[in-house]
């Protein structure tokens, strides 16, 4: 049989499980007003399947903690089901386990949820989400050498809870507390719009980030801000007619790293240029070498396209920019004789926000 149609009423079952080591009757009746994770697995006894039901038994109190109940199904029968969790896992058993094995000896639910393999009477590894009101939100189905990941099905029944009380939509590696999308073409943009005022001892600067084309870049920038990695950042460069540069909390020009412990990869795009005052661009000491400190340039800076990540421009606080411009500076380091600093930052997921 096909698979089922998400967005349809999951195909209904009704068999004996194995629960605490006890046989009962379940059937889907049971879950209603709750999520399900009703996932198919091989065979008793076997290799990777121990691994994913053991993986997901020890993990259900998240599932639970969030209206989410966990059942692993197979074609087993009952009586195999109970050998199976009477052997301990050290010996390739699964031991105590806290979901119930639903057995499905004359393989109908299997059938029904479309992942039996006809040949050899054993069902492919299909994993079903299923919500409160019994309809099916997610399906996949992997061959039978590869196990699935809790992690991803928790990350899943999280985004279409979320989904079902918010009326928004979960973009691409979500998780709890990511940003979120209004599912419409005017307010989607500002899912790929963020921007952040650095407040100076000149004025405010505000920059608009660009997160869709350096994702990684943009994640790094605007989680440093949001920590106050910035804040009493000096302007420890400044070349008139050139650029400004900051961002290094040791005040030394050579210091600052990343939240990803190390330094990060360029991120290049052919649409990204030098090609204005206010190009905002990460600072590097050559490919691949991206940290914390960043530039803004005063004018176009062509020679430095393809060399320094943009990942920004200023949007607002040109004013401030020239004041920046104005300073005294060093002529042997071009630091200021005074310090300018960034005071504070402010992260807004609009850029048209104040």
């Amino acid at each position: 049989m096909p698979l089922p149609e998400l967005q349809m009423k999951a195909p209904h079952f009704k068999g004996i499980a194995v629960i605490d080591k006890q046989f009962r009757e379940i059937s889907l009746d049971d879950y209603k007003g709750k999520y399900l994770v009703l996932f198919f697995y091989p065979l008793d006894f076997t290799f990777v399947c121990p691994t994913e039901i053991i993986a997901f038994s020890d993990r259900v109190k998240e599932f639970k903690s969030i209206g989410c109940e966990v059942v692993a199904a197979s074609c087993d029968s009952h009586f195999s089901h109970l050998a199976w969790t009477n052997v301990p896992r050290k010996e390739g058993g699964v031991g105590d386990l806290q979901i119930p094995l639903l057995a499905d000896k004359s393989f109908s639910i299997a059938k029904a949820y479309g992942v039996l393999n006809e040949q050899t009477g054993v069902p492919y590894r299909g994993l079903f989400i299923i919500d409160g009101k019994q309809m099916l939100r997610q399906i996949t189905v992997n061959d039978l050498p590869v196990g699935r990941s809790v992690d991803e099905t928790l990350r899943l029944v999280q985004a279409f809870q979320y989904t079902d009380e918010h009326g928004e939509v979960c973009p691409a590696n979500w998780k709890p507390g990511s940003k979120t999308m209004k599912p419409n073409p005017k307010e989607s943009l500002n899912y790929f719009k963020q921007a952040v005022t650095l407040h100076t001892d000149v004025g405010d600067i505000k920059i608009e980030l660009f997160c869709e084309g350096c994702p990684r870049t943009c994640e790094n920038f605007l989680a440093l801000c949001a920590s106050d990695y910035y804040k009493g950042c000096t302007f420890h460069r400044n070349i008139k007619g050139f650029i400004v540069q900051t961002g290094d909390p040791t005040q030394t020009g050579k210091g600052g790293s990343s939240i990803y412990g190390r330094k990060f990869e360029d991120e290049f795009k052919d649409e990204y240029k030098h090609t204005a005052r206010g190009t905002v661009s990460m600072a590097n000491n050559g490919p691949n070498t991206n940290g914390s400190q960043f530039f803004i340039t005063y004018g176009p800076q062509p020679h430095l396209d393809l060399k320094y990540t943009v990942f920004g421009k200023v949007i607002d606080g040109f004013e401030a920019l020239d004041e920046l411009e104005k300073l005294t500076v060093n002529p042997k380091n071009y630091r200021p004789l005074t310090d300018t600093k960034i005071n504070d930052v402010t992260i807004h997921a609009n850029p048209l926000a104040y």
